[in-house]
Formats: C-alpha cells, sequence, structure tokens
C-alpha cells in the first residue's frame, strides 16, 4: 500500500477490490484515522511520477447515487473509454458554510470502495480549495491539475459552490491557471440530490432510497453491551456502536436488513428507537439476526437496511411486545423474500441487480 501525503493531504492509487475479506488496513484522512475493509492495493505507484490521465472528475461523490454514476461514465468517455486514464477526485469533507452540518450517506473509504466496485482504478483524496488553502504551495489539487489538464465538477460541488461569495472552483482555476475546467456536466442538473437522499433515509424511505442509489443503505459499527431484555422475550440483539456518529440514521422504528458478520450474511429485524414500552430514553441500533446463535461482543458487523416494517411502538407489557415481535419476524422474512431475487451481496455492499431507476 502506498499512501503519498502532500501538505498533509492523502492520496489512494491503483487499487482494485477484493471478493474475499481482507485484513483491515488504516490510513489518516485529516488527523482521523479510517479503517479501509478489503482492499487489495495492487500497484504502489505516486501520482507525481504518474506519466498523467486524459482528465479528472472532482466530486464528493456522498452517496455515489445516478449523478455520481453519470459523472464517471460522462469522465470515461472524455477519456477514451479508458479506467486507467481517468482519475475521481474524492472531496474528503463538505467545507461549505451553509453545509457544515450536512449529514452523510457515506464516509470516504465508502465511496472509494463503492468507486472501485464500478471499475474506476485511480482516487484521490483531497479537500476542497477554500480561503485557508488558497495559494498553498504544491498542494495535493496542484498535483491533480498538473497530471489532468482537464477537471469535471460533479453538480454537488457546483452547486454547493455557488453559496459562497467565492466559488472553490474559481478559486481553484486561478490557483492553477492551466487547469481547464469542463462545467457543461453540471449545468444539466438543477441540484445536488444527496440532500434528498439522505432525507428519504432520515424519514425511514428505505426503499426508495436503494432505488434511487442502487445499493443498500448501511452502517457500521462494533456490537456493545445492551440490558439484555430482548434476550428475555427470545430475541436477542447485536447493539451496535456506530462506527461513524456522522452518518445519516434511519427514523425510528423496525425494519427488515440483512447483517454482515464476517464473512457471512444473516437476515435480520432491526429496531432504532428508545424501546418506550422499557421506558428508556436513549436511542439505540439493536439487530436481532435470525437463525444466529453466537457471541459477537467487540466485532464489527454491517446493518445493510432493506425496508421499513413499522413505526416505533409503546405496548402495555411485555408479553404484547414479544407478540408483536413475531409479527415483526414474519414480515421482515416476507419483505426479504420479495427482495430475494432482485439484490445481490457482493464484497461488503448489497446491490440492486438494477441500475437507480429515476431520479429524485
Amino acid at each position: 500500500m502506498k499512501i503519498n501525503k502532500l501538505n498533509g493531504l492523502n492520496f489512494i492509487f491503483n487499487f482494485t477490490i477484493q471478493t474475499t475479506a481482507g485484513k483491515a488496513k488504516q490510513i489518516k484522512v485529516n488527523n482521523t484515522v479510517q479503517t479501509m475493509h478489503n482492499f487489495d492495493w495492487m500497484q504502489e505507484k505516486s501520482l507525481k511520477h504518474h506519466q498523467g490521465f486524459h482528465c479528472g472528475v472532482f466530486s464528493f461523490f456522498d452517496g455515489l447515487h445516478h449523478q455520481h454514476r453519470a459523472l464517471l461514465e460522462y469522465g470515461l468517455k472524455l477519456a477514451g473509454g479508458a479506467h486507467s486514464k481517468l482519475l475521481v477526485v474524492v472531496a474528503l469533507e463538505n467545507t461549505m458554510p451553509a453545509y457544515s452540518s450536512k449529514e452523510l450517506l457515506l464516509v470516504p473509504e465508502e465511496r472509494g470502495s463503492l468507486i472501485a466496485r464500478l471499475g474506476f482504478q485511480n482516487l484521490a483524496l483531497v479537500s476542497l480549495p477554500n480561503h485557508s488553502t488558497y495559494g498553498a504551495k504544491k498542494s495535493c489539487l496542484e498535483i491533480v491539475a498538473e497530471k489532468t489538464g482537464l477537471l469535471v465538477p460533479g453538480p454537488d460541488i457546483f452547486e454547493q459552490g455557488s453559496k459562497q461569495e467565492r466559488h472553490p472552483l474559481d478559486l481553484l482555476q486561478k490557483q492553477f491557471p492551466s487547469l481547464k475546467m469542463d462545467k457543461s456536466f453540471s449545468r444539466k442538473f438543477e441540484k445536488d440530490v444527496s440532500p434528498e437522499i439522505a432525507a428519504l433515509i432520515a424519514s425511514g424511505n428505505l426503499e426508495e432510497a436503494f432505488r434511487n442509489t442502487g445499493y443498500a443503505f448501511f452502517l457500521k459499527g462494533l456490537v456493545v453491551e445492551g440490558n439484555k431484555i430482548g434476550r428475555t422475550l427470545g430475541y436477542p440483539t447485536a447493539n451496535l456502536k456506530p462506527a461513524h456518529p456522522q452518518k445519516v440514521v434511519p427514523e425510528q422504528g423496525v425494519y427488515a436488513a440483512l447483517v454482515k458478520v464476517e464473512d457471512a450474511w444473516y437476515q435480520s429485524m432491526v429496531n432504532i428507537g428508545i424501546r418506550p414500552t422499557l421506558d428508556l430514553e436513549n436511542v439505540t441500533i439493536e439487530a436481532h439476526l435470525f437463525d444466529f446463535n453466537g457471541n459477537i461482543y467487540g466485532q464489527e458487523i454491517t446493518i445493510h437496511f432493506i425496508g421499513r416494517i413499522r413505526n416505533e411502538m409503546r405496548f402495555t407489557s411485555l408479553s404484547e411486545l414479544k407478540d408483536q415481535l413475531s409479527r415483526d419476524q414474519q414480515n421482515t422474512r416476507k419483505k426479504l423474500r420479495k427482495y430475494s431475487e432482485e439484490i445481490i451481496k457482493a464484497g461488503n455492499f448489497v446491490f440492486s441487480t438494477e441500475l437507480p431507476a429515476k431520479e429524485i
């Protein structure tokens, strides 16, 4: 693995995804340790010494939805259909003041993994230019400018930059005069749809979000101890402590999901909420894995949300709650059967067999 650091920014190059689980690798992004899973780093070639790319595409790629896929295909066309001649430039974080509190659909490592799944091998992680970075010597973006010559911004950067007094793309071109900018692609879109997809997930509409991204929204984290009430009812749960608290969390309720534990997948029903029947206050994410009997405390799992079953409810007794859990399990199995022929479990993701169906 080779990570090139220039002025505190990081680059990752020329990778492909393993089909089997590999050892976790750690990288440091903006002084935050991120864990990279299932990356097979094939070539240790620095961008600085790369012979160059025909063009680059530049976006947050948060959600990797239909607009982002269209951007990748547009860039690939400009690169003459050669994946090796296209550089995918991922903005690490959203630094726009108006969007500073925006919850994420995907953290950078997840975006990179999904982009690689689509067959794009060259990836650079950078920070957006702003007043503090303007004029910085030999920044990573300057290396990008030297090696691509042509950069195509995505609708998210193009639109969100308009909220600023000085558009970051204008700063970028002023800082690197030789860099050509193709803004024609982004002008085709009225807006970036990432916030709308995040709103779908936050409201519990996971199925519609699935249709608009082509993959099931997921949360990854460690299993921590809970109050073990579910065990006494015959429905033991894995309590998730999310690894990335900056990601959006679905609305409180019960969901059908597929949970990955190491290399195994389990049908599951997931409760997000405060468990009002037990008069509790803290919101928890609890997954009951069907046909599973094991101890996974301290292990990492990933919950892939397929669809919503019901709202969170208060019951008059634990017996009434247990009866409802039985119905929830039946409804969850039914929903997962409905989708069994329409999804593919590949690597760390659950994909739809069809491309995103429509634009929000």
